[in-house]
C-alpha cells in the first residue's frame, strides 16, 4: 500500500485507514503513541539507518525528572511527560522541534504517587500525551485514581484535572489517551475494576463510560476504520474486544490472547485469495502466550473470523504490520516474521542486546523498508522488511536505557533515552538526522 499525504489537524482526530497510511511529515506530525497511523507505520520517510552520540545527531537536550513516555509532535513542537517522585509531581514538557530548545514546562498534577504496585522499571510518567486541534491531552495516575487534563500547545491550561475513576495499580499505569473526533478516549484496565471513558475534548465532560473486567492490562487502544466502521480495539482480559468509539458499546469480541496484554494491537489490509481484507493482530502477554489475527466483520457479516493464532508472543513491545508482514518481538529478543494473512512463519531469529520494552516503527520507501526496534539497554536494531529472511542492517547505541518508542518526522527520528543510573541518571531527547 502506498502512503498518502494529508494536511490539517484532522489527522490526529481520525481513525487509522489501513488502506491509506499517512506520511508523518513535519506538517502531519506524530500526534500520539505510535504516530498518525496509530500503529508505528511511517512509510514514505527515510531517516538514517545508523546513528550514535557522535553520528547523525541533529541535536540533544536534557529532560528533567524521569519518564517512559514517548515523544509526540505537532506544529513544530515536541511534547513529553515527566515526573519528580521526590516532589510528588507530574509535568508536561514542550520543546522546539527544529532546535531542541525547551519551550515550557507545566505541572499537570501534584498528588500522592503510588509507592506500592509499581514495577521497578515503570515510571510515574509512562503514558504518552496526545495532541490535536491545538490541545495536548495528558493522563496521570495518583491518589489511587486516573486523572486527565488538557493544555493548549502554548502551555495554557484548558481543563482538568478530571478524575476518571479509581485505579489499583499492579506495576503502574501505561495506557495512553487516543483522540477521536470531538472526544479523547482513555483506557484503564485494573483490578479496581477497569473502564473505558470518553471525554469531551473542549470541556473534559464525560461523554460515555464503559466498564471493563477487573484485570490488569497496559495497552493503548487502537482506533481504526475496519470495513467501513470506526472501531476501537482493546486487548486483554483473555480476549480481543472491539468497541464503537461513538458510544462505547461492544461491537464484537474474540476469546484469546491472555489475561494481561501490554502491547497495542495493529491493523492493516491483506490479500486473501485476491480479495483485500482488513485484519487486526494483537500479541500477549501474561500468564499465557498467543499472537492472534482476526478478520473484522465485513459487509453483511455480524461476527469476526479468526484468521490465525500462534503460540509466540510479544509481551511489552507492540507488534508491527507492514507490507503484508507482521513482526513480533518478545521481551527476550525472540522475533518472528509472519505472513500477516495466513500466520505462516516466514522467518524467526533472536535479536541481540535484550531486553525489549519499546515498540518498533517501520520506515522507508519502495524496496527500502526497514524496522527499527529499540531495546531497553538503548540499542536500536534496524532490519529489512522482507520475507526472505532476517537481514540486520545496523545496531545503534544511544544512552544506557530506553523505554520510550521512537517518533518519526520526515527523514528524522526522535528518541528518548537515559544515560547513567541511580542518582546519576539523566533523561535525554535526541533528534536523529543525516549529517
Amino acid at each position: 500500500m502506498a502512503p498518502v499525504e494529508i494536511e490539517g489537524a484532522s489527522i490526529a482526530l481520525a481513525p487509522l485507514d489501513p488502506a491509506a497510511p499517512v506520511v508523518p511529515t513535519a506538517e502531519n506530525g506524530w500526534p500520539q503513541f505510535r504516530g498518525p497511523n496509530r500503529n508505528g507505520v511511517a512509510l514514505g520517510t527515510n531517516p538514517p539507518t545508523e546513528w550514535r552520540a557522535d553520528k547523525n545527531v541533529m541535536w540533544a537536550t536534557d529532560v528533567p525528572g524521569r519518564g517512559n513516555s514517548s515523544p509526540v509532535v505537532d506544529d513544530g513542537r515536541i511534547f513529553l511527560t515527566t515526573a519528580d517522585e521526590a516532589a510528588n509531581t507530574q509535568s508536561l514538557l514542550a520543546y522546539d522541534l527544529a532546535t531542541g530548545d525547551p519551550l515550557w514546562q507545566k505541572q499537570t498534577a501534584a498528588g500522592r504517587l503510588p509507592k506500592g504496585g509499581m514495577h521497578r522499571e515503570s515510571s510515574h510518567a509512562a503514558t504518552t500525551p496526545a495532541v490535536g486541534g491545538g490541545a495536548v491531552f495528558v493522563t496521570n495516575l495518583h491518589d489511587d485514581a486516573v486523572w486527565a487534563s488538557a493544555w493548549s500547545v502554548e502551555g495554557e491550561k484548558l481543563w482538568g484535572e478530571v478524575k476518571l475513576g479509581a485505579f489499583r495499580p499492579q506495576f503502574g499505569y501505561a495506557a495512553s489517551p487516543v483522540l477521536y473526533g470531538s472526544v479523547v478516549i482513555v483506557s484503564a484496565d485494573n483490578v479496581g475494576p477497569g473502564f473505558l471513558v470518553a471525554l469531551d475534548r473542549e470541556s473534559g465532560d464525560v461523554r460515555w463510560r464503559t466498564p471493563r473486567d477487573a484485570q490488569i492490562s497496559f495497552n493503548t487502544p487502537l482506533l481504526a476504520t475496519l470495513n467501513g466502521r470506526d472501531t476501537l480495539i482493546v486487548a486483554g482480559n483473555d480476549k480481543l474486544d472491539a468497541y464503537d468509539p461513538t458510544d462505547g458499546s461492544l461491537m464484537w469480541s474474540v476469546p484469546g490472547l491472555t489475561a494481561t496484554v501490554s502491547g497495542s494491537a495493529v491493523a492493516g489490509v491483506v490479500d486473501v485469495g485476491g480479495e483485500s481484507r482488513s485484519i487486526v493482530i494483537a500479541s500477549g502477554g501474561y500468564p499465557g502466550s498467543e499472537t492472534l489475527a482476526v478478520f473484522p466483520p465485513a459487509a453483511g457479516e455480524t461476527e469476526p473470523t479468526v484468521a490465525w493464532r500462534d503460540e509466540g508472543k510479544a509481551y511489552v513491545p507492540s507488534p508491527l504490520l507492514v507490507d503484508g508482514l507482521a513482526f513480533v518481538t518478545h521481551d527476550d529478543g525472540r522475533t518472528w516474521c509472519f505472513d500477516a494473512a495466513t500466520g505462516e512463519i516466514a522467518w524467526r531469529t533472536r535479536l541481540s542486546k535484550p531486553q525489549f520494552r519499546p515498540s518498533a516503527v517501520a520506515v522507508g520507501t519502495g524496496d527500502d523498508l526497514r524496522v527499527l526496534q529499540p531495546s531497553t539497554p538503548g540499542i536500536t536494531t534496524v532490519y529489512r522488511v522482507t520475507s526472505r529472511g532476517f537481514e540486520k542492517l545496523a545496531e545503534n547505541q544511544l544512552g544506557d536505557e530506553c523505554y520510550a518508542s521512537p517518533a518519526v518526522i520526515g527523514d528524522t527520528l526522535l528518541i528518548r533515552s537515559a544515560s547513567g543510573y541511580g542518582a546519576n541518571r539523566q533523561d535525554r531527547l535526541y533528534r536523529i538526522a543525516a549529517d
